[in-house]
């Protein structure tokens, strides 16, 4: 708030394209001004298919509960198994180490994968697309052993205030 007072800031962006809709500064933990701000995002954009939190205090707990409703199917503890193409290579994520073999090497995938199995594509002459399942979740470049992130950075976007004018970066 460039006042030196705490605040409790509200930040709604696209995870995938970074799009920023909204920034909101509160002074307060406030159920109303939350949801006033989700109310206007809603009106502006429509509402998303899917809404990620932090789970933090004070947007995440009770702010968002008025769209939420949980989904009355059962959760299965492990997913079935997967077929990958023919034409993909298929490795184990270690549960140890979080990684694959390649070469005699380890390459870390992810700590999330852990036991599970994917399917390495090729592109390109040591370049492939790394899947879990049927989503592509990065590019393993065979020179450097590394699974890097497929999503291209886009450039910070101009900050909107809340009457709509432009702000400068």
């Amino acid at each position: 708030m460039r006042n030196g007072i705490y605040c409790y800031p509200l930040t709604v962006c696209d995870m995938k394209t970074r799009f920023l809709f909204g920034i909101d500064a509160h002074d307060t933990v406030s159920f109303a001004m939350t949801k006033q701000c989700f109310t206007r995002l809603f009106e502006e954009y429509g509402l998303p298919q899917r809404i990620r939190s932090d789970n933090g205090v004070p947007f995440a707990s009770n702010a968002i509960a008025f769209v939420y409703t949980s989904s009355p199917r059962k959760i299965p503890g492990k997913l079935g198994h997967f077929d990958y193409p023919l034409h993909f290579q298929v490795r184990r994520v270690s549960g140890n180490n979080s990684c694959i073999r390649w070469k005699n090497e380890f390459v870390f995938v992810s700590r999330a994968l852990a036991g599970e199995y994917i399917g390495l594509e090729q592109r390109g002459d040591g370049v492939y697309d790394v899947y879990f399942c049927e989503l592509l979740i990065g590019r393993f470049m065979e020179d450097n052993l590394r699974i890097g992130d497929i999503i291209e950075r886009l450039p910070l976007r101009q900050i909107y205030n809340r009457r709509g004018s432009m702000n400068p970066e």
